[in-house]
């Protein structure tokens, strides 16, 4: 992936009340200070990352990252399914009770860390009708 970026950024507007929107330009200044590769793609509608994941995919990126809450991630997950491609998240949500299951941190410039430095790890997923999963809860 030479001429690609090393992270796809989903950056859901409006999880968490709009917290996300008011933390990402703080996490993109982050990002920039590290010379870390990205691209970034913006949701504000219901399921809209699920089909921004299969396009970071199409487009050849390894690594997708959800930065939102729980319901962004669930969907960038039933973006993911049948590909390669590792699941980051950074927390922006109002509960993000995945990432307490995991040990990510739950301020979103020490998950920068935990995504940088971090370790995949392979995680379950329910899988609903053959085609929706989920990772965290059923709703």
């Amino acid at each position: 992936m030479a001429d690609k970026a090393n992270y796809f950024f989903i950056v859901n507007l409006i999880a968490g009340q709009g917290r996300c929107k008011e933390l990402f330009p703080k996490i993109k200044v982050v990002l920039d200070q590290r010379r870390i590769n990205y691209d970034l793609h913006f949701t504000n509608e219901p399921m809209e990352a699920v089909d921004v994941a299969k396009m970071g995919i199409e487009a050849g990126f390894s690594h997708i990252v959800a930065m939102g809450g729980d319901g962004t991630i669930n969907e960038v997950a039933n973006g993911l399914l049948g590909s390669d491609a590792t699941l980051a998240v950074i927390p922006a949500g109002t509960g993000n009770d995945f990432i307490r299951m995991l040990g990510i941190p739950n301020n979103p410039l020490l998950a920068v860390d935990t995504l940088l430095s971090g370790i995949p790890r392979t995680i379950d997923l329910g899988q609903i009708d053959n085609d929706r999963c989920f990772i965290n809860g059923v709703g």
